[in-house]
């Protein structure tokens, strides 16, 4: 007897008022609680599902998705709907995401999982032989990736590593002479409890045999392809990454794009990010922006198109269901660009926050520094050893908060950053939000529990959060202690962070 295994899960996003008339909240139902989300097995799928509405309706599948579908993907009223999905030979448990428009407004988020059981059936499968799977999502890691670029030398490595992972930094990305070397230094980052991710010149002219040569070594993290690749190159670099994938599916193959200053108008950085991730198949998504800046001797501040920046870097992770890695910068440097003076400072405790929260609260699931030089130089440790080493702390003590989960939304407060969204409908558990200046709120889900996590956008000036709650909500300590609520009203300074977390 055919069996198929349906579970809920919880509801992503909150309905919100759009009706027909005003005030009046629109009627929209999917039996059998879809709209909670349900999981299917790893079987070619498909059911369908009635459909109760006196609104006009639509179900519109993220891109990336194309596993799966739910058809018609527009109606007017009561109707149904049938989810399709493939075989899942992609060796990963999947997830997919659709966002329901009711009367125009988006309203909810289904979430569809599929495991990789496979339930008895009375019929054999259709699908197999022929079935191209889906691109192996990587697992969530053991520990949270934070990486430090470049600028050991290779003779130093033994030396270096030791303190490098003293300070918190567990991935090393190098870049090696020939195979014979970047070999040797595997053995040594092995010796000192770190990872690499690598590159040598036969990675690029030869990737599948060096790819046999390094892919077993426990000290492995991934492979350095490239950085910053010109759009008339992708079709180039997706070949090496399909080389290197067709013998190594565990290992990341790393590529770190453009910001989207840099990368022609910035109206135009989604469709560059979406051309490059439809060309080349990585797993994982980077990219640089470094946004602590001083331009023309003005006082430090963020760039003003950062947050534009990991809004697309986040939707784009998202849809593909694909983790993404951002950086701050632990080094100076003064530059002309387009006849601004443009200065990166050596960043503070707190520029440094500023930086690695923001990326955290919108989802990153790698922190990366440029560069290890920053750090430590030949002779000695530089000031801002200490500081990235405190921050890293902080990261590693709140990665049950951070790492692996999921973000539900992203709001802001205050006046906002190009390319953001106003802090919309609150969590039902919380009654008021109010900040004194300019925050990023975000809303994240990990195992149990919901987290509530507000950035400080300021690096110059402290920011009174008022937030009111009920009973179930508690705060997260920056140490990843779980305490009561103390009050509403709360003091962050400059780039830092509260969390509060109530039960699922």
């Amino acid at each position: 007897m055919k069996r198929i295994l349906m579970t809920l899960l919880p509801i992503l996003l909150v309905c919100c008022s759009s009706g027909n008339i005003e005030g009046q909240k629109a009627v929209f139902t999917i039996g059998e609680n879809l709209l909670n989300g349900i999981e299917i097995p790893a079987n070619k799928y498909e059911k369908t599902f009635p459909v109760t509405s006196d609104a006009d309706w639509e179900i519109v599948r993220r891109s990336g998705q194309q596993w799966i579908d739910i058809a018609p993907a527009k109606g007017n009223g009561d109707g149904s709907v049938t989810v399709y999905a493939e075989k899942n030979n992609s060796g990963q448990r999947r997830r997919a995401f659709f966002d329901v428009k009711i009367n125009g407004v988006k309203s909810y988020v289904i979430e569809i999982c599929q495991t990789l059981e496979v339930v008895e059936e009375q019929e054999p499968d259709q699908g197999g032989e022929g079935d191209t799977p889906d691109p192996v999502v990587p697992e969530v890691p053991e520990e949270f990736p934070i990486i430090a670029w470049a600028d050991i030398p290779e003779d130093k490595s033994a030396e270096r590593f030791p303190s490098m992972k003293a300070a918190g930094i567990n991935i090393y990305l190098g870049i090696y002479t020939d195979l014979k070397t970047a070999l040797s230094v595997l053995d040594i980052a092995h010796n000192a409890g770190v990872k690499l991710i690598l590159q040598c010149p036969e990675l690029l002219t030869d990737p599948v045999s060096t790819v046999k040569a390094i892919m077993n070594h426990p000290a492995l993290y991934g492979y350095f392809v490239e950085d910053e690749p010109e759009r008339k190159d992708f079709a180039q670099w997706a070949e090496i990454v399909k080389a290197v994938q067709s013998v190594d599916s565990k290992h990341v193959c790393y590529i770190n794009i453009y910001p989207n200053w840099a990368w022609g108008k910035i109206d135009k950085y989604p469709t560059n990010v979406n051309d490059y991730l439809n060309t080349v198949p990585v797993r994982m998504l980077s990219f640089d922006n470094y946004p602590v800046v001083s331009i023309n001797d003005a006082p430090n501040s963020l760039r003003y198109d950062w947050y534009f920046n990991l809004e697309v870097i986040m939707e784009a992770s998202k849809s593909r269901n694909i983790p993404f890695w951002a950086f701050a910068r632990a080094n100076s440097k003064e530059w002309e660009y387009e006849g601004d003076k443009i200065f990166y400072p050596i960043p503070t405790t707190q520029e440094l926050r500023a930086q690695m929260f923001t990326n955290l609260a919108y989802g990153a699931q790698g922190l990366q520094y440029f560069t290890y030089w920053g750090l430590e130089t030949d002779s000695k440790k530089t000031r801002v050893y200490e500081r990235a080493q405190a921050v890293n702390a902080d990261i590693r003590a709140l990665s049950k908060v951070f790492l692996g989960c999921n973000v539900i939304s992203v709001g802001h407060t205050g006046e906002l950053p190009i390319g953001t969204k106003a802090l919309g409908q609150l969590p039902s558990v919380f009654s008021k939000l109010e900040t004194s200046s300019g925050a990023v709120v975000s809303h994240i889900e990990n195992g149990d529990k919901y987290y509530l996590v507000i950035v400080n956008r300021s690096i110059q000036e402290s920011m009174t959060l008022t937030i009111e709650a009920d009973a179930s909500v508690q705060r997260v300590l920056k140490n990843g202690n779980v305490v009561a609520m103390t009050g509403t009203t709360y003091n962050i300074i400059e780039g830092d962070m509260e969390i509060f977390c109530w039960n699922k």
